[in-house]
């Protein structure tokens, strides 16, 4: 939470820590780092610098397995590989929503235009950085969730731009991004473990089929 230098979202760091945490519990190659760093390469050619380009989401499920290869002689060495499974970006509950939150008025909170190009930013640099055709994201605000998947096809490239702060450069209301979003679930209720239990399947699945 340091590392957050207005600290609003602190209060739920811990919540959301123990949240996924649980999600993984049982799956010995997962784990969890909160305030992860995620950079990419943004030099265009050889001649230019290097030039990283970092981004910090709050939390980094990474994956991680052994792969086995044989050297050409009678011993075979073993490769230890980590992977960014998904990312989990934590948002502050805002002052002007209290317990009762209707549909529109949170559905408004997760399609904010720069959280959504803030979370679309992170998972360029993943499929740019580990060649992947697709990532898996969770928007967090308060105590709601949901998880999108981004595919590469017609996506741009990542932008060396900083993340816009809320209330600049607003997009009309109907803006969207290309994220296959599924339904907005509240911790503790039974629709939200249901929904939980779908994403692992999902994510884990598409994960599996990367290693083959």
């Amino acid at each position: 939470m340091y590392n957050n230098p207005r600290h609003q979202e602190a209060p739920y760091y811990e919540v959301w820590d123990i949240w996924l945490n649980d999600l993984i519990i049982n799956a010995l190659n997962y784990n969890c780092r909160p305030q992860g760093v995620i950079t990419i390469n943004t030099s265009q050619t050889e001649r230019k610098k290097v030039k990283l380009m970092k981004r910090t989401p709050d939390f980094i499920i990474y994956h991680t397995w052994d792969r086995v290869f044989d050297s050409g002689s009678s011993k075979q060495s073993l490769q230890h590989n980590r992977r960014v499974a998904f990312i989990a970006e934590v948002k502050a509950w805002e002052p002007i929503m209290g317990e009762s939150v209707d549909g529109e008025s949170i559905l408004d909170e997760f399609n904010r235009y720069d959280f959504l190009e803030q979370v679309r930013d992170h998972a360029k640099i993943i499929m740019t950085e580990d060649n992947r055709n697709s990532v898996w994201l969770v928007q967090c605000i308060g105590v709601f969730w949901r998880v999108g998947k981004l595919r590469r096809e017609g996506v741009s490239p990542v932008s060396e731009s900083k993340v816009r702060r809320k209330g600049k450069n607003k997009a009309p209301r109907e803006y969207t991004t290309d994220i296959a979003w599924r339904p907005i679930r509240k911790i503790g209720q039974l629709a939200s473990d249901v929904e939980q239990l779908v994403f692992w399947n999902l994510m884990s699945g598409d994960l599996r089929e990367l290693q083959r």
